[in-house]
């Protein structure tokens, strides 16, 4: 479904919602690049295609994005220079008390043009190069950043700007929160948006790794996101998105950044394809993240055009998003949201338990308390063998193809015991739904 109105916090802490109960599923992009990047026209074309496609929210910096390709702004500066030119094109100098409302005009704009088009924009509001001593292994230790004042007042002067629109605020962006002050400078931002939110609008943090390590109890967190990484390995999603499935008092959980579809980096001989992104975006969903996810594709994120440079890029390495906005794994992610709000997929809760093989270490189920829906993943081709007291035995199990949408009927239920082999070639989705 599309967005049209402020999501909120399902009463079962643990899934979203719209204000009139509709169960909703967070299925965003990552855009991150655009407000600095971005012409008029590429936007629009941009948000009618991801719109038209099946996704429902854009995550992207309110700032230029330092990892961009260059220019990472160009015409549009949202503060005021200090220093007109940067040593490396990426990081600069800005005078933080002078706004440049123009630029933040346009991005009010932007925001309003995806608002109408059933798309949700969550808005970082202080990416990690902002804030003084921060990650000093990516950005020089002495570059200058936001001061506490200067960070808590930009943050109130956002939520005044967008009063009228559809956004979730992303307090950090890609931080560790490691270093003397940092996550205190990001407490203390927090608490000056929930405190300037006067609208019902959500507020999160965008971590390097988990969100809740640091800020699960802070009063000012809606929901704990996740960032599971870039490398192509599916082991490692499921595990940080259980550890914050199980962090109490309960709170949602978001995987907002797993692997990005054709990213070239992290010492991989390969980009990441689309069957890598399946991997870890199913084993998410079903470990806990029940919220949705947000997909990314190298391209997108940092607004490639052919010509334009990047640091961390080759040339042989550039992907015009253009081009991104077709690559194949965005549509299996589609097909992952159409299935699910198919189905009563936010009373489901991780289900390990279920499973009977030992050699299953890499399945991932998750099961309704009522038990009328039962859904295991597997990666790859094989066989699963679960324990099935409970469900409904008149439920007819069905495999379920992620990259075609194709379905073949699976083993019925006999017993306590289901033994079903995947009949696909790849990785494969087994469903046992009850419709009594």
């Amino acid at each position: 479904m599309d967005i049209h109105d402020y999501i909120q916090i399902a009463p079962n802490r643990r899934s979203f919602q719209t204000r009139d109960g509709v169960p909703v599923f967070w299925l965003g992009d990552t855009a991150w690049s655009c407000p600095g990047r971005a012409s008029w026209e590429e936007w629009t074309e941009y948000v009618d295609e991801r719109a038209r496609q099946g996704f429902n929210v854009i995550q992207m910096n309110a700032l230029p994005q330092h990892d961009a390709y260059q220019p990472i702004f160009q015409g549009r500066k949202p503060f005021a220079l200090l220093e007109e030119k940067s040593e490396d094109g990426r990081i600069f100098k800005w005078n933080y008390d002078e706004i440049d409302e123009a630029y933040f005009d346009t991005l009010s704009r932007m925001i309003e043009y995806a608002n109408g088009k059933g798309m949700l924009v969550a808005l970082i509001v202080v990416w990690f190069e902002h804030v003084p001593g921060s990650r000093p292994t990516v950005i020089p230790p002495d570059h200058p950043g936001m001061s506490v004042r200067q960070a808590t007042e930009f943050g109130c002067y956002l939520v005044r700007k967008m009063r009228d629109l559809n956004v979730v605020w992303i307090i950090s962006g890609d931080d560790d929160y490691v270093g003397d002050g940092i996550a205190e400078f990001y407490d203390a931002v927090g608490k000056a948006v929930k405190e300037a939110e006067l609208y019902g609008r959500l507020v999160t943090t965008h971590p390097v790794v988990k969100s809740g390590d640091a800020y699960h109890h802070a009063e000012w967190l809606d929901f704990n996101m996740v960032q599971t990484g870039h490398g192509n390995g599916h082991h490692r999603p499921p595990m940080l998105v259980r550890e914050e499935w199980d962090k109490m008092p309960p709170k949602p959980v978001l995987n907002a950044e797993p692997c990005y579809e054709w990213h070239p980096d992290c010492g991989r001989k390969d980009p990441v394809l689309r069957i890598g992104v399946r991997r870890a975006c199913w084993r998410s969903v079903l470990a806990g993240s029940l919220t949705g996810l947000t997909y990314g594709a190298e391209g997108i994120w940092n607004w490639a055009r052919k010509g334009d440079f990047n640091r961390n890029r080759s040339p042989e390495q550039v992907h015009p998003w253009q081009e991104a906005l077709k690559l194949p794994g965005a549509q299996d992610l589609v097909r992952m949201k159409r299935l699910l709000t198919a189905l009563p997929w936010q009373d489901l809760k991780p289900a390990q338990e279920r499973l009977l093989n030992g050699s299953q270490e890499n399945v991932n189920a998750a099961a309704s308390a009522d038990g009328r829906l039962l859904l295991a993943y597997l990666p790859e081709k094989g066989t699963i063998e679960l324990d099935v007291s409970g469900l409904d035995t008149n439920s007819a199990p069905y495999w379920w193809n992620p990259e075609s949408g194709e379905q073949v009927a699976a083993a019925p239920i006999g017993g306590c015991r289901l033994i079903a082999s995947s009949p696909f070639e790849q990785d494969a989705l087994l469903i046992i739904h009850s419709l009594s």
